[in-house]
């Protein structure tokens, strides 16, 4: 097995330094990386911006000495004016999230809030320390349809609830699927009634999220999350279903562990009966790979997802989000144990809304979904290719 320090050495120099900045090891000492500031000063932002960890990294760099080179004090002023529009941002979605939560408690649905601004309240204190772009709330399933109502009432839209669904549709959304995306002008509301990555990816199920969520203040108002233990799962595991390809979820759970240092090992030996420690050894192995500390034992982490997470930080393909998108249930089934699970994983895409929206098909006539999928995936592709071709000879 590669050792921590050779996969590190596989990380391009921008994303080293970035994470070198954030969380200096040891051996770092700002003059001994001067070989880093040849660094090209847009290529660093644009890996702050697809790693999304831009206003830790501004915390850090403001206690650096400056650069007087003009490309440098323009990064600098570019910076300064990204945190500034996270944190005016990451304000309102808090607004946004409080008024959401508050009209789903008053329809009687218990919700709890996932990521987003009450993850970053918790571990920094602060909203504006994290960067996300949407809102993640988790309901009960029997309370789904009820949810997407009050969220078509709240002016968010669904592309793939246009039309009511069939009770086919609702039924294989349920047991297949995870969440459904709400839009209005500016932001988007991701409607959770399962967490699908803890499922795949640990024993935890449904009534362990629901058990005694944890209860903090925000905005002036209590909002539920997932209690400590099912926290610290969801972080390992969430990131891991998406192969860590955004080094801000390994922050996540570095800064986690520090905010937890007094019953850490408690709420890990407590996981082990939930099948969750390979997985956390192997997230944390990521973590000390791109951020160059061993913070606990990563004997049981997976060698073939370390290979897999390194290719993926390497090349970060923002510009071809579906490769992005395969590579993530590559990385997933190397994780998950069991070729159940991993039948589960591939059925997701079996069939999709997408399908449901683009030919109408009653419930009696629903198993040609899965037979039809190929090709109306392919006239999807066709027809956007052919957009983006008229589009191109107009200009």
């Amino acid at each position: 097995m590669n050792s921590i320090q050779q996969y590190r050495s596989g990380l391009l120099p921008e994303t080293r330094f970035m994470c070198e900045v954030i969380s200096p090891t040891k051996s770092f000492a700002y003059v001994g990386c001067k070989a880093f500031i040849d660094l090209t000063p847009g290529k660093l932002l644009e890996t702050l911006k697809w790693h999304r960890l831009f206003p830790s990294f501004y915390a850090a760099w403001q206690k650096l000495p400056r650069q007087d080179d003009i490309s440098w004090q323009q990064f600098d002023d570019e910076l300064k004016k990204l945190v500034e529009n996270n944190r005016i941002g990451m304000i309102q979605k808090t607004g946004r999230l409080v008024q959401i939560v508050k009209a789903f408690e008053k329809e009687g649905i218990s919700v709890i809030a996932l990521k987003g601004p009450v993850l970053a309240f918790q571990l920094f204190g602060d909203v504006g320390m994290r960067n996300s772009w949407d809102l993640d709330i988790l309901v009960k399933p029997e309370f789904l349809a009820k949810a997407a109502e009050i969220l078509k009432r709240l002016n968010y839209r669904n592309l793939f609830l246009k039309n009511d669904l069939t009770p086919k549709q609702w039924k294989y959304s349920i047991n297949h699927f995870h969440h459904f995306s709400f839009f209005d002008q500016n932001n988007c509301v991701e409607l959770h009634w399962r967490l699908m990555h803890l499922e795949h990816l640990t024993d935890l199920t449904n009534d362990d999220l629901w058990f005694q969520p944890k209860q903090i203040e925000m905005a002036g108002e209590v909002i539920n999350v997932l209690n400590d233990r099912c926290e610290f799962a969801h972080l390992a595991a969430h990131g891991a279903s998406h192969s860590f390809f955004r080094l801000g979820w390994l922050y996540d759970l570095k800064v986690f562990r520090q905010l937890h240092k007094n019953d850490f090992e408690m709420l890990y030996h407590d996981l082990e009966s939930k099948g969750c420690v390979s997985l956390i050894q192997t997230a944390y192995a990521c973590s000390a790979i791109a951020f160059g500390e061993a913070e606990m034992p990563i004997a049981r982490s997976r060698q073939s997802f370390l290979d897999h997470f390194v290719k993926i930080v390497r090349y970060p393909e923002s510009k071809n989000f579906k490769m992005v998108i395969l590579r993530e249930y590559l990385g997933k089934i190397m994780l998950v144990k069991g070729w159940r699970k991993k039948i589960k994983i591939l059925q997701i895409i079996s069939t999709s809304p997408k399908d449901w929206d683009m030919l109408k098909l009653p419930d009696k006539l629903f198993f040609l979904y899965f037979v039809l999928r190929p090709f109306l995936v392919l006239k999807r592709v066709i027809n956007g290719c052919l957009a983006l071709f008229l589009s191109k000879k107009e200009r």
